[in-house]
């Protein structure tokens, strides 16, 4: 949990000691899941933070293996799709993994709303199976999945979850050329997590203004909005 909130913060390199620190603990106590949990930890950061997908990708697949179906193995399996649908994978194959990950999810732990150790959210497997699909181009496929992890969050009790799902509908439409609707739901995304800073979050919005640009289309003052409403370190 302390790795996670040093992501946030923006402090990746902290993350992935304590990340590192709690899948070695986890291992000495014998506890699986969590060190598996610590694993895909370690995975995001190496993905989002590092830009690292070959080693994401290796992290993901020991995640998988040492949590043997949980709730972790869920985690890590969206993860995977996302990376391998950053790396330009087919939409057939990052589809491929998304639908195993939502046939784990009926039968692992479900958590409440927040981060958690012992189950996840339906919500947030929605969000993260959409985002791979949208990255991947399959906005047919993505769109109802983030339709309804939109619909299992509300932005007063998960601006969080709330706000990277609006981040994720707006790489939809981008990718769609919506390019108004697209701008609206990253205001949203902004908007929602105001008072809540976010490194990833801030980090979304400036990637999203840039593909925008690069389309032609000037969200520069939105742009700036969020790089000056990132954490400061």
């Amino acid at each position: 949990m302390r790795a996670s909130a040093l992501s946030d913060a923006g402090r990746p390199a902290q993350a992935v000691k304590a990340a590192s620190m709690a899948r070695t603990i986890a291992r000495h106590a014998g506890d699986t899941s969590t060190a598996a949990h610590a694993t895909v930890t370690l995975a995001e950061l190496a993905a989002d933070s590092f830009q690292d997908p070959g080693t994401a990708l290796t992290l993901t697949m020991s995640a998988q293996t040492m949590a043997k179906g949980s709730h972790v193995a869920v985690l890590a399996a969206v993860i995977e799709a996302n990376v391998r649908a950053g790396l330009g994978d087919a939409p057939d194959t990052v589809r491929g993994i998304v639908d195993q990950a939502e046939r784990l999810q009926v039968g692992a732990a479900k958590g409440p709303i927040g981060y958690q150790l012992d189950g996840v959210h339906p919500g947030y497997v929605a969000a993260f199976a959409g985002a791979a699909l949208a990255t991947a181009g399959d906005a047919d496929q993505a769109t109802p999945r983030l339709d309804m992890a939109a619909d299992m969050f509300d932005p007063v009790h998960a601006n969080g979850a709330m706000s990277a799902v609006r981040i994720y509908q707006a790489r939809t439409a981008l990718g769609q050329r919506q390019f108004d609707e697209a701008e609206a739901l990253t205001t949203q995304a902004l908007a929602i997590s105001a008072g809540r800073p976010a490194s990833w979050l801030s980090a979304g919005i400036m990637s999203l203004a840039d593909n925008a640009r690069q389309a032609g289309v000037d969200w520069s003052t939105l742009r700036t909005q969020a790089q000056e409403w990132a954490p400061v370190i």
